[in-house]
């Protein structure tokens, strides 16, 4: 879902200097400042800045939204894209849930 700005926000925006006129954001202003918590989030950000692709996995808490997020950020700042899209995880229990529902209403054993 795309969230739009009010003519109120986006005046005040202007105003801070965060929007230029056109209503793009003055990436200039903007710096990250991200510093990796712990050795594995420091190993995921030397494979990215390898060129890796990053998938990450773990306990709720560890950092792996932080991680993904700071990086993105950097890229987008960096004009490299334009913007960030996330999505919410796929439970795989849910899934062999419903395929095991399924197959077992197929054979007509339910």
């Amino acid at each position: 879902m795309e969230h739009r700005l009010t003519k109120k926000q986006r005046r005040m925006l202007r105003q801070q200097d965060v929007l230029e006129k056109d209503n793009s954001i003055n990436t200039s202003n903007f710096k990250v400042d991200f510093k990796p918590k712990t050795d594995t989030q420091a190993a995921a950000c030397r494979a990215w800045d390898d060129g890796h692709h990053l998938l990450m996995h773990g306990y709720a808490g560890t950092g792996k939204t932080y991680v993904g997020m700071a990086l993105a950020l950097e890229e987008v700042l960096k004009n490299h894209y334009k913007k960030i899209s996330s999505s919410k995880k796929c439970s795989a229990y849910k899934g062999y849930w419903f395929l095991a529902w399924h197959s077992q209403t197929e054979n007509g054993s339910l």
